[in-house]
């Protein structure tokens, strides 16, 4: 098989503007997600409890020059041919899911509401964003549908878990996705998916949950912390 040739979605970028944006999360159990503990321990169904926060972070896709992908947020900016992106830079994670969907001409835009590495499951929340907007500039590109929510998690986890570029379970993905306040059942082996959705509160009832609730952060990183252990 051949390999597959790099599309450009510049000329869509002159009339579409796309924008992606999804939650972080706090969480109960979140260790319960990891493989290396969910697997040995799926007889008894392993399950984190999390709550989407109001802090995003967004992804904008902007016009850049045929064959090339930028990325930048406020601390940084890197450009690369799309055959040459790398995945050992600071937006590694960004590249590597741009070489799966194999578009070029683009910018990829960062923001965040959250700091960077705060525990807050920033990378996951923008893995997540980066498939959306790419999904969704593929759809409106060539017509294709676009892909559910449960593809959008498993594509954003594969990359950063497959490539190892963190250890990471399902469940900031599935906070970003679909946002609200769950119980997630972690179950790797199912053929009918690696999660299940259990709603805690439903929406209704989420602005009781922010009166009774602070989230606060620090002020120092989550690489940090763990270091110090």
């Amino acid at each position: 098989m051949g390999r597959k040739e790099g599309k450009s979605i510049s000329n869509l970028l002159k009339e579409w503007k796309i924008v992606a944006s999804a939650p972080c999360r706090v969480d109960v159990g979140g260790t319960w997600d990891l493989k290396a503990f969910a697997l040995p321990y799926e007889h008894i169904k392993p399950a984190t409890v999390n709550f989407a926060l109001s802090m995003r972070t967004e992804v904008c896709l902007q016009q850049f020059k045929d064959e090339w992908v930028k990325v930048s947020d406020k601390y940084a900016e890197e450009a690369y041919p799309l055959d040459f992106v790398p995945f050992d830079t600071n937006f590694r994670l960004i590249f590597a899911i741009v070489s799966y969907f194999r578009v070029h001409g683009l910018e990829i835009k960062i923001s965040y509401n959250a700091p960077p590495k705060s525990g807050l499951g920033g990378s996951g929340v923008l893995a997540v964003c980066t498939v959306a907007a790419l999904d969704k500039a593929i759809s409106l590109s060539t017509g294709v549908p676009p892909l559910s929510k449960k593809q959008i998690v498993h594509i954003a986890h594969d990359i950063e878990d497959g490539l190892r570029f963190s250890y990471t379970g399902l469940q900031d993905q599935c906070a970003a996705a679909y946002g609200g306040v769950n119980k997630w059942i972690w179950s790797y082996t199912s053929m009918n998916g690696k999660f299940q959705q259990c709603e805690v509160l439903p929406e209704a009832r989420h602005p009781e949950l922010a009166e009774r609730l602070v989230v606060a952060y620090v002020g120092k990183s989550h690489d940090y912390l763990k270091r110090c252990k």
